[in-house]
């Protein structure tokens, strides 16, 4: 339990779900850790359950900021398209 809060810990630092979904990954793929080391095992566990889009939903402010950061490049498509 203590390196799930550990962890935890860590990821709530993190500024967004990509960063905390990259350290996640990178913990996993580090071959210095081994395969049963309990960091790398829950890493593996909360990637397994999806566990940072579950636990850390993106608030109405992120969804509309990533929003906004795609309409302009759908209207430039469009006006390619014509």
């Amino acid at each position: 339990m203590k390196t799930f809060n550990i962890i935890l810990s860590v990821l709530k630092q993190m500024k967004d779900n990509q960063e905390r979904k990259d350290f996640l990954k990178s913990v996993v793929s580090d071959k210095n850790i081994s395969r049963d080391d309990l960091r790398r095992i829950t890493c593996q566990t909360f990637i397994e359950s999806n566990f940072v889009d579950n636990y850390f939903k993106p608030s109405f402010k992120e969804i509309v900021k990533s929003r906004l950061k795609i309409l302009p490049k759908f209207f430039k498509n469009k006006l390619k398209k014509k």
